[in-house]
């Protein structure tokens, strides 16, 4: 694919983090951050241009992790996409992790099942090694 032109590409991260719980908006000994994104990438030549967003945010608290990201694409085929899942700890220094997601019909742009699973395996933090095995 040949670019003529111009070729644009921007990406806006904003990421948040919100400290330990203190007004009852989160549980009790919990995190929670966020990360938004943004993408523009203008062609020529008789394409479209590209245009995506999306938002991860991730709940963690000392039982179980909730993690949720939503993104929409916007080209000749646009789509939107959502995944969601938890991770538990099941030994002090294992956690496994499992997202599932789908995305609207949008012939191939975006996964119509998306499936992914990890399981970290860490070290005591004076080591701080973490292997992290996945599929997806």
């Amino acid at each position: 694919m040949r670019f003529l032109g111009y070729v644009l590409c921007g990406l806006l991260g904003l990421s948040a983090s919100v400290a330990q719980a203190q007004s009852g908006f989160l549980p009790a000994n919990s995190t929670a951050d966020a990360l938004i994104t943004g993408t523009a990438l203008g062609l020529t030549n008789g394409y479209a241009s590209r245009y995506s967003t999306g938002i991860a945010a991730n709940l963690f608290t000392p039982q179980v992790d909730l993690h949720a990201q939503a993104t929409a694409q916007f080209q000749e085929e646009s789509g939107g996409f959502f995944v969601g899942g938890a991770s538990v700890p099941v030994a002090p220094y294992i956690k496994p992790t499992f997202l599932v997601g789908t995305s609207t019909y949008n012939q191939g742009i975006l996964p119509e099942l998306y499936l992914y699973g990890n399981v970290a395996f860490s070290t005591p933090p004076k080591v701080g090694v973490v292997v992290m095995p996945s599929f997806t």
